[in-house]
Protein backbone atom coordinates (compact mmCIF):
# COMPACT_ATOMS: atom_id res chain seq x y z
CA UNK A 1 0.00 0.00 0.00
CA UNK A 2 1.40 3.38 -0.99
CA UNK A 3 1.97 6.02 1.67
CA UNK A 4 0.64 9.49 0.95
CA UNK A 5 1.58 12.47 3.11
CA UNK A 6 -1.04 15.10 3.72
CA UNK A 7 -0.33 18.79 3.30
CA UNK A 8 -0.74 19.23 7.02
CA UNK A 9 1.83 16.52 7.72
CA UNK A 10 4.26 18.17 5.31
CA UNK A 11 3.84 21.51 7.12
CA UNK A 12 4.40 19.91 10.50
CA UNK A 13 7.63 18.29 9.25
CA UNK A 14 9.11 21.78 8.77
CA UNK A 15 9.23 22.24 12.53
CA UNK A 16 11.72 19.89 14.21
CA UNK A 17 10.11 18.17 17.20
CA UNK A 18 13.22 18.59 19.38
CA UNK A 19 13.18 22.36 18.76
CA UNK A 20 9.49 22.43 19.62
CA UNK A 21 10.11 20.63 22.91
CA UNK A 22 13.04 22.86 23.88
CA UNK A 23 10.94 25.96 23.22
CA UNK A 24 8.17 24.42 25.28
CA UNK A 25 10.55 24.13 28.24
CA UNK A 26 11.70 27.75 27.84
CA UNK A 27 8.19 29.20 27.51
CA UNK A 28 6.47 27.05 30.09
CA UNK A 29 3.76 28.19 32.47
CA UNK A 30 5.29 26.36 35.40
CA UNK A 31 2.90 23.40 35.33
CA UNK A 32 2.79 20.38 33.12
CA UNK A 33 -0.31 20.03 30.96
CA UNK A 34 -2.42 17.11 32.11
CA UNK A 35 -4.23 16.21 28.91
CA UNK A 36 -4.14 19.05 26.37
CA UNK A 37 -0.46 19.37 25.52
CA UNK A 38 1.15 22.27 23.71
CA UNK A 39 1.72 20.01 20.67
CA UNK A 40 -1.98 19.17 20.64
CA UNK A 41 -2.81 22.89 20.85
CA UNK A 42 -0.43 23.64 17.99
CA UNK A 43 -1.98 21.00 15.72
CA UNK A 44 -5.48 22.25 16.54
CA UNK A 45 -4.52 25.86 15.80
CA UNK A 46 -2.81 24.88 12.56
CA UNK A 47 -5.85 22.93 11.34
CA UNK A 48 -8.19 25.76 12.27
CA UNK A 49 -6.06 28.26 10.38
CA UNK A 50 -5.68 26.09 7.28
CA UNK A 51 -9.38 25.18 7.23
CA UNK A 52 -10.35 28.85 7.48
CA UNK A 53 -12.52 28.43 10.56
CA UNK A 54 -13.69 31.68 12.13
CA UNK A 55 -14.87 30.49 15.53
CA UNK A 56 -13.55 28.24 18.22
CA UNK A 57 -16.78 26.23 18.30
CA UNK A 58 -16.60 25.58 14.55
CA UNK A 59 -12.93 24.66 14.81
CA UNK A 60 -13.45 22.14 17.60
CA UNK A 61 -16.32 20.55 15.64
CA UNK A 62 -14.05 20.34 12.57
CA UNK A 63 -11.30 18.65 14.56
CA UNK A 64 -13.77 16.12 15.97
CA UNK A 65 -14.93 15.22 12.48
CA UNK A 66 -11.34 15.00 11.15
CA UNK A 67 -9.96 13.12 14.15
CA UNK A 68 -9.63 9.77 12.37
CA UNK A 69 -7.79 11.40 9.47
CA UNK A 70 -5.28 13.19 11.70
CA UNK A 71 -4.40 10.41 14.15
CA UNK A 72 -0.82 10.18 12.82
CA UNK A 73 -0.07 13.75 13.95
CA UNK A 74 -1.05 12.99 17.53
CA UNK A 75 -3.97 15.33 18.30
CA UNK A 76 -6.64 14.16 20.69
CA UNK A 77 -10.22 15.44 20.81
CA UNK A 78 -10.64 18.34 23.20
CA UNK A 79 -13.54 20.21 24.74
CA UNK A 80 -14.13 23.77 23.61
CA UNK A 81 -13.68 25.11 27.14
CA UNK A 82 -10.30 23.36 27.53
CA UNK A 83 -9.12 24.72 24.18
CA UNK A 84 -10.27 28.25 25.06
CA UNK A 85 -8.55 28.09 28.46
CA UNK A 86 -5.29 26.87 26.91
CA UNK A 87 -5.34 29.72 24.39
CA UNK A 88 -5.99 32.20 27.19
CA UNK A 89 -3.46 30.95 29.76
CA UNK A 90 -0.51 29.89 27.64
CA UNK A 91 1.77 32.69 26.45
CA UNK A 92 1.66 33.61 22.76
CA UNK A 93 5.40 34.30 22.89
CA UNK A 94 5.91 30.54 22.46
CA UNK A 95 4.37 30.61 18.98
CA UNK A 96 6.27 33.76 18.07
CA UNK A 97 9.52 32.02 18.97
CA UNK A 98 8.44 28.85 17.19
CA UNK A 99 7.77 30.57 13.88
CA UNK A 100 10.91 32.66 14.09
CA UNK A 101 12.85 29.35 13.92
CA UNK A 102 11.53 28.41 10.50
Amino acid sequence: MAHCSTILQQLVKIIPRHAFESLEKNHGTGRKARSFTRWNQFIHLLVLQLAGRHSLRDGVATMKSWFKKLYHLGPKPVARSTFAEANEKRPASFFQALFSLT
